[in-house]
């Protein structure tokens, strides 16, 4: 979790560490990512919700596979 400075600087304030399951190994990186942004989100909550937010992952279809309402519980 990163908190911007008065200066425009972003500096880390909090890190979020899991260790992947045998099955979720198994996920392509893209999975990995959207996996991991819920899970930080999750752990995170309290200090994001009356804060904007903004999330960088490497691959652009992470996007596509958290927008798609048919999320299944593999991804979650």
């Amino acid at each position: 979790l990163l908190q911007k400075a008065e200066n425009g600087a972003e500096r880390p304030i909090f890190f979020f560490f899991k260790a992947l399951q045998v099955a979720e190994l198994k996920y392509t990186i893209m999975e990995k990512q959207a996996f991991a942004l819920v899970k930080a989100t999750k752990n995170f909550r309290p200090y994001i919700l009356s804060s904007k937010v903004v999330a960088y992952v490497p691959h652009t279809m992470v996007k596509d596979i958290l927008s798609d309402m048919e999320i299944s519980s593999k991804r979650c």
